[in-house]
């Protein structure tokens, strides 16, 4: 036997369920919302990240110009070095 809807049907759903489904929805909205919001924070962080790795990248080597730069004070001391007039030694 069929039983037909219509706008004179009844349905009788306890109080307490009720709640409980709109507690429910209302709390996977939630999660939903706040999970997209956590990914959009990441996404921004990496986005940030990846910045800054190319702007590193395009700027010349920083320890290749700290090597430089110590090549270039180790010649000035050798060739400072080199210029001291070589006296006859003490030796007794």
């Amino acid at each position: 036997m069929a039983v037909k809807i219509n706008e004179s049907t009844e349905i009788h759903i306890p109080l307490k369920l009720v709640s409980g489904l709109i507690f429910a929805i209302v709390a996977a909205s939630f999660f939903v919302f706040h999970i997209e919001e956590r990914i959009d924070f990441l996404e921004m962080k990496l986005e940030k990240l990846a910045m800054q790795f190319d702007n590193y990248k395009a700027q010349p080597s920083r320890g290749h110009t700290d090597i430089e730069v110590l090549k270039v004070q180790l010649e000035n001391i050798q060739k400072q070095i080199d210029s001291i007039p070589k006296g006859k030694s003490n030796d007794k």
